[in-house]
């Protein structure tokens, strides 16, 4: 039969709680630099949309219209979705570190601790995998992109 101490037990629970806290801070961070960055690309592609625009109509040319929009908007959402991804991994990454660092023995002190430490392994695994799976997602869909729009006729156009 094991005794624990009950403060051992309020210990172990508050340092699991802190734990998750933190990650919960960790991605609240992630998602407000997510949308600073969704909301300075949007104001980016709005005033090169207006810009273009006037281009487009002193001129009358639609081929200076995609030149001056289609390619920046391209170029920068690429790089927003590139920054976007190493957003979501770093806080994945530092989720994981926290949680590994914070949830692992010899500090639990609960009689299913190894269940538990079971558990965090699971979950920082699951992290890990969902980082490596979104990395390769994010790095096939940005070369799609980068190849379709050197590929596209439109942007070979403009030098015409």
């Amino acid at each position: 039969m094991s005794t624990t101490h009950p403060i051992n037990v309020l210990a172990s629970q508050t340092v699991a709680i802190d734990a998750f806290l933190a990650v919960a801070r960790i991605y609240m961070t992630s998602t407000e630099r997510l949308s600073e960055l969704a909301l300075a690309t949007v104001r980016n592609n709005f005033e090169d949309c207006i810009s273009a625009s006037a281009t487009a109509g002193v001129s009358g040319d639609l081929n200076a219209f995609s030149a001056a929009f289609g390619e920046p908007v391209l170029g920068r959402t690429i790089a927003c979705s590139r920054a976007s991804f190493e957003i979501v991994t770093q806080a994945h990454q530092k989720a994981a570190q926290r949680l590994t660092q914070e949830l692992a023995p010899p500090w639990v002190h609960l009689p299913m601790s190894e269940d538990w430490t079971a558990g965090v392994a699971r979950f920082t695994g699951g992290l890990r995998e969902l980082s490596g799976n979104i990395s390769a997602n994010v790095t096939a869909a940005t070369d799609a992109g980068s190849k379709l729009a050197s590929d596209s006729d439109w942007v070979g156009e403009k030098a015409a």
